[in-house]
């Protein structure tokens, strides 16, 4: 679908140019994957959706399964349950860094001074169950004003 999408934005851009600009070649792939690209590459970097972890604890106990465990985690007592609010914290940890490395290769391939573009992100699962997870809005000022993953914003 991805791979369709921007064949789809080259057809139509070959023929129909962005006002006062000069279309270059639109390319599909997942920040995750993204080694082989040279840094300084694009003139902009978007993505529409960044797929969450959606096991980020690797419990592998079926979809039903992980759902049921990472919403008890969700409701657990830190006070009185500190395993199961342990791991709930390294679960969102590892969605948080899953996220933050996302992006950062986004950050890499894009030349200095462009647009890096996120368009959705899901919130953090404890946030919002109906979700599969994602990051905490206040966690994008964070990473960017600390840098923490070197997105030079």
């Amino acid at each position: 679908a991805i791979e369709a999408s921007a064949d789809k934005a080259n057809a139509v851009f070959d023929h129909i140019a962005p006002a006062l600009s000069h279309k270059g070649v639109i390319c599909p792939g997942e920040s995750s994957h993204l080694g082989f690209v040279p840094a300084n590459s694009f003139d902009l970097v978007y993505t529409g959706y960044i797929r969450p972890l959606l096991d980020p604890l690797k419990f592998n106990i079926g979809t039903t399964g992980n759902y049921d465990r990472y919403t008890m985690l969700c409701k657990t007592d830190p006070t009185e349950q500190w395993a199961e609010a342990t791991l709930n914290k390294i679960a969102q940890d590892r969605q948080n860094e899953w996220y933050g490395q996302w992006v950062a290769e986004m950050a890499r391939i894009a030349k200095p001074g462009v647009p890096v573009i996120v368009e959705q992100v899901s919130p953090a699962y404890c946030d919002a169950v109906f979700d599969w997870g994602g990051v905490k809005r206040e966690w994008w000022h964070d990473m960017a004003t600390n840098n923490t993953y070197g997105w030079n914003v």
